[in-house]
Parts: structure tokens; C-alpha cells; sequence
């Protein structure tokens, strides 16, 4: 998803013709993180649920000595049980510090390959 942003918002911006070409890399990869982690971010969420729920459930389990049942069984109920008790607020946790790594990580990702690119373009078309 973040490919498919980036080329797209490099296409609008057109950052190979401008001035300071990749500060304008930096931030087209930088909406890209940011516009991808919201978009997933509820299926993140779901995720987290289900892996964490288990090392919670063992750990109750040793301490008490008893069998601790799971809270979700399923992405499906797992989403159900999210929307019934939080609404999509409870979907949308974790949004902001997930989008800011995901902006920087991005952001950073994009722009080191467009400047090695770069580079090596000069180096091999210099011939």
C-alpha cells in the first residue's frame, strides 16, 4: 500500500523536477507512511489482540495454577467483540504513535533508495 501511495503522490508532485527534489521524496514517502498505517491500523489492532491475548492467558495460567480461557477466538470476533464494547474509537488505539513511526520509517526507507538511485544513475550514465 505505501508503494502504490508513494509512486502515486510522486506522480502528483513531480519531485524530479523541483528544487531540493528530495525533500519532496521525504515527503511524499512521509503522507505514504502516514495515509498506510491508518488505513490498517484496525487490522493492526485485531492483531495485536489475538497474539497478546495468549501470553496473557499463560501467564494468568502459571501463576494460578488454572486453565484461563481466550478472550477472542477469531479475527471476525475479535473485530465483533472491538466494535460491541468500543466502537470504532477501540479500533483506532495506537493510531497516532503508529503513524508517526510509520511516516518516518517511510520516509527515511524511500529517500535513502531514491538518493542510491540517484547515484548510481550518475555513476553509471556518465560514461
Amino acid at each position: 500500500m505505501v508503494v502504490c501511495l508513494n509512486e502515486n503522490l510522486k506522480t502528483l508532485v513531480k519531485p524530479h523536477k523541483r528544487n531540493f527534489k528530495f525533500f519532496y521524496y521525504f515527503i511524499c514517502a512521509s503522507i505514504s507512511g502516514i495515509i498506510a498505517s491508518v488505513l490498517t491500523n484496525p487490522l493492526d489492532v485485531i492483531k495485536t489482540r489475538l497474539q497478546t491475548q495468549s501470553t496473557i492467558a499463560g501467564i494468568q495460567a502459571d501463576i494460578f495454577n488454572e486453565v484461563v480461557h481466550v478472550k477472542y477466538s477469531s479475527m471476525v470476533s475479535t473485530f465483533k467483540q472491538i466494535m460491541s464494547h468500543e466502537g470504532m474509537r477501540g479500533l483506532y488505539k495506537g493510531t497516532l504513535p503508529r503513524a508517526m513511526q510509520a511516516s518516518m520509517s517511510s520516509a527515511l526507507s524511500w529517500v535513502s533508495y531514491e538518493v542510491a538511485k540517484h547515484y548510481l544513475c550518475l555513476l553509471y550514465t556518465s560514461d
